[in-house]
Protein backbone atom coordinates (compact mmCIF):
# COMPACT_ATOMS: atom_id res chain seq x y z
CA UNK A 1 0.00 0.00 0.00
CA UNK A 2 2.70 2.61 1.18
CA UNK A 3 4.54 1.85 -2.38
CA UNK A 4 1.37 2.59 -4.43
CA UNK A 5 1.22 5.85 -2.22
CA UNK A 6 4.51 6.12 -3.19
CA UNK A 7 4.17 5.45 -7.01
CA UNK A 8 1.26 7.57 -7.53
CA UNK A 9 3.00 10.64 -5.68
CA UNK A 10 6.14 10.16 -8.10
CA UNK A 11 3.75 9.61 -11.06
CA UNK A 12 1.71 12.64 -10.48
CA UNK A 13 5.20 14.67 -9.94
CA UNK A 14 6.59 13.41 -13.22
CA UNK A 15 3.33 14.32 -15.54
CA UNK A 16 3.62 17.61 -13.72
CA UNK A 17 7.42 17.89 -14.63
CA UNK A 18 7.24 16.83 -18.39
CA UNK A 19 4.22 19.63 -18.25
CA UNK A 20 6.69 22.41 -18.13
CA UNK A 21 9.67 20.82 -20.10
CA UNK A 22 7.14 20.49 -22.65
CA UNK A 23 5.77 23.69 -22.36
CA UNK A 24 9.30 25.86 -21.96
CA UNK A 25 10.96 23.85 -24.91
CA UNK A 26 8.07 24.93 -27.43
CA UNK A 27 8.08 28.23 -26.33
CA UNK A 28 11.94 28.54 -26.57
CA UNK A 29 11.42 26.76 -30.06
CA UNK A 30 8.99 29.63 -30.92
CA UNK A 31 11.24 32.65 -29.31
CA UNK A 32 13.54 31.03 -32.03
CA UNK A 33 11.51 31.79 -34.47
CA UNK A 34 10.28 34.77 -34.10
CA UNK A 35 13.62 36.81 -33.30
CA UNK A 36 16.14 34.62 -35.16
CA UNK A 37 18.36 34.31 -31.94
CA UNK A 38 18.99 30.80 -31.03
CA UNK A 39 21.77 31.73 -28.49
CA UNK A 40 20.32 31.76 -24.87
CA UNK A 41 23.48 31.68 -22.84
CA UNK A 42 23.22 34.36 -20.45
CA UNK A 43 27.21 35.32 -21.32
CA UNK A 44 26.81 36.00 -25.04
CA UNK A 45 22.94 37.49 -24.63
CA UNK A 46 22.13 41.17 -26.30
CA UNK A 47 21.45 43.13 -23.22
CA UNK A 48 18.96 44.95 -24.93
CA UNK A 49 16.60 42.62 -26.03
CA UNK A 50 13.64 42.45 -24.35
CA UNK A 51 12.66 39.15 -24.64
CA UNK A 52 15.82 37.94 -23.37
CA UNK A 53 14.51 37.80 -19.54
CA UNK A 54 11.71 35.59 -21.21
CA UNK A 55 14.00 33.56 -22.60
CA UNK A 56 16.22 33.06 -19.14
CA UNK A 57 13.51 32.04 -17.21
CA UNK A 58 11.94 29.21 -19.92
CA UNK A 59 15.66 28.13 -19.99
CA UNK A 60 15.87 27.66 -16.08
CA UNK A 61 12.05 26.15 -16.39
CA UNK A 62 13.57 23.99 -18.80
CA UNK A 63 16.42 23.11 -17.02
CA UNK A 64 15.19 22.65 -13.68
CA UNK A 65 12.19 19.91 -14.88
CA UNK A 66 14.81 17.91 -16.82
CA UNK A 67 16.80 17.42 -14.23
CA UNK A 68 13.60 16.47 -12.32
CA UNK A 69 12.45 14.09 -14.23
CA UNK A 70 15.96 11.85 -14.05
CA UNK A 71 15.87 12.14 -10.87
CA UNK A 72 12.36 10.62 -10.73
CA UNK A 73 13.37 8.22 -12.49
CA UNK A 74 16.44 6.88 -11.24
CA UNK A 75 14.30 6.71 -8.14
CA UNK A 76 11.91 4.67 -10.06
CA UNK A 77 15.01 2.10 -11.17
CA UNK A 78 15.19 1.52 -7.43
CA UNK A 79 11.92 0.75 -6.80
CA UNK A 80 10.11 -0.98 -9.52
CA UNK A 81 13.07 -2.01 -11.88
CA UNK A 82 14.30 0.06 -14.87
CA UNK A 83 12.22 -1.60 -17.75
CA UNK A 84 8.79 -0.98 -15.30
CA UNK A 85 10.39 2.56 -14.17
CA UNK A 86 10.34 3.40 -18.30
CA UNK A 87 6.92 2.56 -18.77
CA UNK A 88 5.85 5.15 -16.05
CA UNK A 89 7.68 7.68 -16.90
CA UNK A 90 6.19 7.49 -20.82
CA UNK A 91 2.78 7.03 -19.21
CA UNK A 92 3.71 10.62 -17.54
CA UNK A 93 4.27 12.06 -20.74
CA UNK A 94 1.45 10.96 -22.75
CA UNK A 95 -0.94 12.21 -19.57
CA UNK A 96 1.46 15.52 -19.61
CA UNK A 97 0.75 15.93 -23.21
CA UNK A 98 -2.97 15.65 -23.32
CA UNK A 99 -3.29 18.26 -20.43
CA UNK A 100 -1.25 20.69 -22.13
CA UNK A 101 -3.65 20.45 -25.54
CA UNK A 102 -6.64 20.18 -23.20
CA UNK A 103 -5.45 23.74 -21.39
CA UNK A 104 -3.91 25.26 -24.82
CA UNK A 105 -1.22 26.29 -22.63
CA UNK A 106 1.47 26.30 -25.09
CA UNK A 107 -0.92 28.76 -26.90
CA UNK A 108 -1.13 30.97 -23.85
CA UNK A 109 2.74 31.08 -23.36
CA UNK A 110 3.42 32.13 -27.43
CA UNK A 111 0.07 34.97 -26.96
CA UNK A 112 2.53 36.27 -23.73
CA UNK A 113 5.75 36.63 -26.28
CA UNK A 114 3.50 37.89 -29.30
CA UNK A 115 2.51 40.70 -26.81
CA UNK A 116 5.78 41.57 -25.41
CA UNK A 117 6.79 41.89 -28.78
CA UNK A 118 3.86 43.63 -29.92
CA UNK A 119 4.57 46.69 -27.60
CA UNK A 120 8.24 46.77 -28.70
CA UNK A 121 7.08 47.35 -32.03
CA UNK A 122 4.56 50.42 -30.75
CA UNK A 123 1.01 47.79 -31.27
CA UNK A 124 0.23 47.55 -27.71
CA UNK A 125 -0.65 50.74 -25.82
CA UNK A 126 -2.51 49.18 -23.29
CA UNK A 127 0.37 47.51 -22.47
CA UNK A 128 1.06 50.19 -20.27
CA UNK A 129 -1.41 49.74 -17.87
CA UNK A 130 -0.42 46.30 -17.52
CA UNK A 131 2.73 46.87 -15.90
CA UNK A 132 1.88 49.65 -13.77
CA UNK A 133 -1.40 47.71 -12.19
CA UNK A 134 0.78 45.50 -9.96
CA UNK A 135 2.95 48.77 -8.34
CA UNK A 136 0.57 51.95 -8.38
CA UNK A 137 -1.42 50.54 -5.14
CA UNK A 138 1.75 50.39 -3.00
CA UNK A 139 2.27 52.77 -0.19
CA UNK A 140 6.05 53.99 -2.01
CA UNK A 141 4.42 55.04 -5.30
CA UNK A 142 1.46 56.86 -3.72
CA UNK A 143 3.74 58.51 -1.33
CA UNK A 144 5.95 59.51 -4.59
CA UNK A 145 3.72 61.24 -6.17
CA UNK A 146 1.93 63.55 -3.06
CA UNK A 147 2.07 66.40 -3.79
CA UNK A 148 1.79 66.44 -7.08
CA UNK A 149 -0.49 68.45 -9.14
CA UNK A 150 -3.52 66.59 -10.19
CA UNK A 151 -3.80 68.48 -13.57
CA UNK A 152 -0.43 67.72 -14.59
CA UNK A 153 -0.30 67.46 -18.53
CA UNK A 154 0.07 64.11 -19.44
CA UNK A 155 0.57 64.38 -23.09
CA UNK A 156 0.74 60.57 -24.10
CA UNK A 157 1.39 59.48 -20.83
CA UNK A 158 -1.44 57.60 -18.61
CA UNK A 159 -2.51 59.84 -16.01
CA UNK A 160 -0.99 57.78 -13.08
CA UNK A 161 2.23 58.25 -14.36
CA UNK A 162 2.10 61.29 -15.41
CA UNK A 163 1.54 62.56 -12.13
CA UNK A 164 4.22 61.02 -10.77
CA UNK A 165 7.05 63.96 -11.53
CA UNK A 166 9.68 62.47 -9.51
CA UNK A 167 9.34 58.93 -11.60
CA UNK A 168 9.51 60.69 -14.81
CA UNK A 169 12.36 62.56 -13.86
CA UNK A 170 14.33 59.99 -12.50
CA UNK A 171 13.71 58.17 -15.78
CA UNK A 172 14.58 61.44 -17.89
CA UNK A 173 17.97 61.81 -16.15
CA UNK A 174 18.89 57.95 -16.18
CA UNK A 175 21.00 56.89 -19.24
CA UNK A 176 19.46 54.34 -21.51
CA UNK A 177 22.40 51.89 -21.15
CA UNK A 178 21.41 52.02 -17.23
CA UNK A 179 17.21 51.54 -17.26
CA UNK A 180 18.07 47.94 -16.22
CA UNK A 181 18.81 50.00 -13.03
CA UNK A 182 15.60 51.60 -12.61
CA UNK A 183 12.71 50.73 -10.11
CA UNK A 184 9.22 51.97 -8.98
CA UNK A 185 10.78 52.64 -5.57
CA UNK A 186 13.80 53.86 -6.87
CA UNK A 187 16.35 51.70 -4.91
CA UNK A 188 18.98 50.03 -7.56
CA UNK A 189 17.08 46.88 -8.79
CA UNK A 190 20.44 45.15 -8.81
CA UNK A 191 21.05 45.61 -5.06
CA UNK A 192 21.97 42.45 -3.39
CA UNK A 193 18.85 40.72 -1.16
CA UNK A 194 19.17 39.35 2.00
CA UNK A 195 20.81 35.97 2.96
CA UNK A 196 18.98 33.36 5.26
CA UNK A 197 21.42 34.17 7.63
CA UNK A 198 20.57 37.83 8.18
CA UNK A 199 16.82 37.47 7.48
CA UNK A 200 16.96 34.66 10.61
CA UNK A 201 18.73 37.11 12.76
CA UNK A 202 15.95 39.31 12.78
CA UNK A 203 13.68 37.02 14.87
CA UNK A 204 16.54 36.13 17.72
CA UNK A 205 17.58 38.93 20.31
CA UNK A 206 18.53 42.50 19.31
CA UNK A 207 22.07 43.56 21.34
CA UNK A 208 22.08 46.78 22.63
CA UNK A 209 23.59 48.87 19.86
CA UNK A 210 21.10 47.98 18.00
CA UNK A 211 18.17 49.03 20.25
CA UNK A 212 19.57 52.42 21.08
CA UNK A 213 20.54 53.78 17.60
CA UNK A 214 17.44 56.11 17.19
CA UNK A 215 17.52 56.30 13.27
CA UNK A 216 16.24 52.55 13.04
CA UNK A 217 13.19 53.55 15.27
CA UNK A 218 10.77 53.05 12.27
CA UNK A 219 11.76 50.31 11.14
CA UNK A 220 12.52 48.47 14.40
CA UNK A 221 8.76 49.02 14.98
CA UNK A 222 7.97 48.08 12.10
CA UNK A 223 10.18 44.72 12.44
CA UNK A 224 8.88 44.43 15.61
CA UNK A 225 5.35 44.45 14.92
CA UNK A 226 5.96 41.71 11.99
CA UNK A 227 7.93 40.00 14.39
CA UNK A 228 5.70 39.76 17.24
CA UNK A 229 2.57 38.11 14.57
CA UNK A 230 5.23 35.39 13.44
CA UNK A 231 5.94 34.59 17.41
CA UNK A 232 2.23 33.87 18.31
CA UNK A 233 1.82 31.59 14.84
CA UNK A 234 4.56 30.02 16.55
CA UNK A 235 3.18 30.02 19.78
CA UNK A 236 -0.33 28.55 18.66
CA UNK A 237 1.84 25.68 16.89
CA UNK A 238 2.89 24.51 20.11
CA UNK A 239 -1.10 24.59 21.71
CA UNK A 240 -1.56 22.62 18.30
CA UNK A 241 -3.50 24.98 16.40
CA UNK A 242 -2.38 24.82 13.19
CA UNK A 243 -4.52 27.27 11.72
CA UNK A 244 -2.93 30.39 11.39
CA UNK A 245 0.33 28.67 9.89
CA UNK A 246 -1.93 27.02 7.41
CA UNK A 247 -3.07 30.71 6.52
CA UNK A 248 0.35 31.52 6.05
CA UNK A 249 1.27 29.05 3.38
CA UNK A 250 -1.98 29.74 1.59
CA UNK A 251 -0.82 33.23 1.50
CA UNK A 252 2.17 32.21 0.00
CA UNK A 253 0.25 29.63 -2.45
CA UNK A 254 -1.56 32.46 -3.89
CA UNK A 255 1.17 34.97 -4.42
CA UNK A 256 2.50 32.48 -6.06
CA UNK A 257 -0.21 31.97 -8.34
CA UNK A 258 -0.54 35.34 -8.80
CA UNK A 259 2.81 35.71 -10.80
CA UNK A 260 1.84 33.34 -13.67
CA UNK A 261 -1.59 33.16 -13.95
CA UNK A 262 -1.83 31.90 -16.97
CA UNK A 263 -0.02 28.93 -16.41
CA UNK A 264 -2.17 25.87 -14.94
CA UNK A 265 0.50 23.87 -15.61
CA UNK A 266 2.49 25.22 -12.81
CA UNK A 267 -0.44 25.71 -10.44
CA UNK A 268 -1.03 22.18 -10.24
CA UNK A 269 2.19 22.10 -8.23
CA UNK A 270 0.63 24.09 -5.56
CA UNK A 271 -1.35 21.61 -3.63
CA UNK A 272 -4.09 23.75 -1.07
CA UNK A 273 -5.13 20.41 0.05
CA UNK A 274 -1.80 19.12 1.63
CA UNK A 275 -2.20 22.36 3.74
CA UNK A 276 -5.15 21.67 5.16
CA UNK A 277 -3.40 17.82 6.15
CA UNK A 278 -0.75 19.52 8.12
CA UNK A 279 -0.52 18.34 11.78
CA UNK A 280 2.54 19.15 12.66
CA UNK A 281 6.04 21.23 12.12
CA UNK A 282 7.46 18.08 9.81
CA UNK A 283 4.38 18.51 7.49
CA UNK A 284 4.51 22.26 7.43
CA UNK A 285 7.82 22.37 6.09
CA UNK A 286 7.28 19.58 3.86
CA UNK A 287 4.72 21.54 2.20
CA UNK A 288 7.00 24.91 2.26
CA UNK A 289 10.28 22.76 0.62
CA UNK A 290 7.77 21.82 -2.21
CA UNK A 291 6.23 25.30 -2.68
CA UNK A 292 10.35 26.74 -2.40
CA UNK A 293 11.35 24.51 -4.80
CA UNK A 294 8.75 25.87 -7.44
CA UNK A 295 9.41 29.37 -6.50
CA UNK A 296 13.55 28.64 -6.97
CA UNK A 297 13.05 26.52 -10.11
CA UNK A 298 10.73 27.99 -12.21
CA UNK A 299 9.70 31.40 -10.67
CA UNK A 300 13.18 32.89 -9.38
CA UNK A 301 15.61 34.65 -11.66
CA UNK A 302 18.88 32.42 -11.07
CA UNK A 303 20.47 34.67 -8.95
CA UNK A 304 17.96 35.12 -6.76
CA UNK A 305 17.16 31.41 -6.09
CA UNK A 306 20.66 31.04 -5.05
CA UNK A 307 19.61 32.35 -1.20
CA UNK A 308 16.25 30.03 -1.68
CA UNK A 309 18.05 26.22 -2.44
CA UNK A 310 20.57 28.01 0.98
CA UNK A 311 16.87 27.61 3.23
CA UNK A 312 15.38 24.80 1.24
CA UNK A 313 18.89 22.90 1.70
CA UNK A 314 18.65 23.50 5.85
CA UNK A 315 14.67 22.52 5.51
CA UNK A 316 15.15 19.45 4.01
CA UNK A 317 18.18 18.30 6.65
CA UNK A 318 16.16 19.27 9.34
CA UNK A 319 13.32 17.25 8.46
CA UNK A 320 15.50 14.49 7.78
CA UNK A 321 17.23 14.51 11.19
CA UNK A 322 14.00 15.09 12.86
CA UNK A 323 12.61 11.75 11.12
CA UNK A 324 15.58 9.95 11.77
CA UNK A 325 17.59 11.09 14.53
CA UNK A 326 20.94 12.03 15.32
CA UNK A 327 21.64 9.57 17.67
CA UNK A 328 19.82 7.85 20.72
CA UNK A 329 19.72 10.38 23.18
CA UNK A 330 21.35 13.78 21.27
CA UNK A 331 18.98 16.63 21.24
CA UNK A 332 17.84 17.61 17.95
CA UNK A 333 19.67 20.97 16.67
CA UNK A 334 17.91 23.19 15.63
CA UNK A 335 19.33 26.13 12.82
CA UNK A 336 19.90 29.40 13.10
CA UNK A 337 19.49 29.74 16.98
CA UNK A 338 16.02 29.24 17.03
CA UNK A 339 15.00 27.69 20.33
CA UNK A 340 11.78 26.57 19.33
CA UNK A 341 11.06 23.67 15.77
CA UNK A 342 7.88 26.12 15.19
CA UNK A 343 9.92 29.39 15.14
CA UNK A 344 11.78 28.31 12.82
CA UNK A 345 9.31 26.84 10.28
CA UNK A 346 7.19 30.37 10.75
CA UNK A 347 10.32 32.11 9.84
CA UNK A 348 11.00 30.17 7.26
CA UNK A 349 7.70 31.00 5.86
CA UNK A 350 8.29 34.49 6.31
CA UNK A 351 11.39 33.75 4.01
CA UNK A 352 10.06 32.06 1.19
CA UNK A 353 6.81 34.77 1.14
CA UNK A 354 9.17 38.01 1.15
CA UNK A 355 11.19 36.23 -1.45
CA UNK A 356 7.83 36.23 -3.62
CA UNK A 357 7.38 39.60 -3.03
CA UNK A 358 10.77 40.55 -4.36
CA UNK A 359 10.03 38.35 -7.08
CA UNK A 360 7.11 39.81 -7.59
CA UNK A 361 8.50 43.27 -7.79
CA UNK A 362 11.33 42.39 -10.34
CA UNK A 363 8.83 41.09 -12.63
CA UNK A 364 7.27 44.47 -12.67
CA UNK A 365 10.53 46.22 -12.39
CA UNK A 366 11.51 44.37 -15.58
CA UNK A 367 8.62 45.65 -17.38
CA UNK A 368 9.28 49.23 -16.07
CA UNK A 369 13.31 49.32 -17.30
CA UNK A 370 12.87 47.31 -20.47
CA UNK A 371 9.21 48.81 -21.71
CA UNK A 372 8.02 51.92 -19.63
CA UNK A 373 11.11 54.29 -19.27
CA UNK A 374 12.28 53.89 -22.93
CA UNK A 375 8.16 55.08 -23.45
CA UNK A 376 8.83 58.21 -21.08
CA UNK A 377 11.80 58.69 -22.24
CA UNK A 378 10.62 59.45 -25.61
CA UNK A 379 7.26 61.56 -24.59
CA UNK A 380 9.01 62.81 -21.31
CA UNK A 381 10.63 65.96 -22.19
CA UNK A 382 7.33 67.65 -23.31
CA UNK A 383 6.04 66.67 -20.03
CA UNK A 384 8.79 68.68 -18.12
CA UNK A 385 9.03 71.73 -20.13
CA UNK A 386 5.38 72.11 -20.05
CA UNK A 387 4.88 71.63 -16.17
CA UNK A 388 7.46 74.12 -15.94
CA UNK A 389 5.73 76.57 -17.86
CA UNK A 390 2.55 76.07 -15.56
CA UNK A 391 5.20 76.39 -12.07
CA UNK A 392 7.26 79.24 -13.44
CA UNK A 393 5.59 80.50 -16.17
CA UNK A 394 6.87 81.43 -19.79
CA UNK A 395 10.08 82.41 -20.69
CA UNK A 396 10.61 81.65 -24.28
CA UNK A 397 9.54 85.50 -24.96
CA UNK A 398 11.17 87.09 -22.04
CA UNK A 399 14.03 89.15 -23.07
CA UNK A 400 17.49 87.95 -21.54
CA UNK A 401 18.24 91.11 -19.28
CA UNK A 402 14.46 90.33 -17.66
CA UNK A 403 15.63 86.75 -16.83
CA UNK A 404 18.90 87.68 -15.30
CA UNK A 405 16.91 90.42 -13.00
CA UNK A 406 14.03 87.56 -12.46
CA UNK A 407 16.83 84.63 -11.78
CA UNK A 408 20.29 86.68 -10.57
CA UNK A 409 21.34 83.52 -8.71
CA UNK A 410 21.72 81.59 -12.14
CA UNK A 411 22.99 84.22 -13.83
CA UNK A 412 25.82 84.60 -11.19
CA UNK A 413 26.22 80.95 -11.35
Amino acid sequence: MDLEYLLAGLSKQLQQSWVIYITSSETLQYLTEVTGVDDTSESNAVQDDPLMQLRLRHKASQSGSRSHIKRIRLSLNKLIGSDEGREVVKEAKVVAKDEIAETKAVEVLKQEVDEMRGFEHGNDADYIESIMTPVLSSNDVAQDTAGDDKGAPSGDLPEEIAKNRNLIHRVLVTDAADFDKLSWDGVNSHSPEISPDQFMSTFLPATNSEQNNPADLPMRIATNMKLAYFNGVAQEMSTENYVPVQGLLKELHDKMRTLLPNRQDLHSHINDDDIGYSSCTADIIRVLIRSGYLLANYLEAPSRAESTRELLGCLEAFNSRNRDGDGDNAPLTIPYEFETENLFAVASIAFILQKVELCQMDVSNYKFAHHLAPFIHQVGHEYERSHFRKTHGDYVAVPIKELQEMLPSTHAW
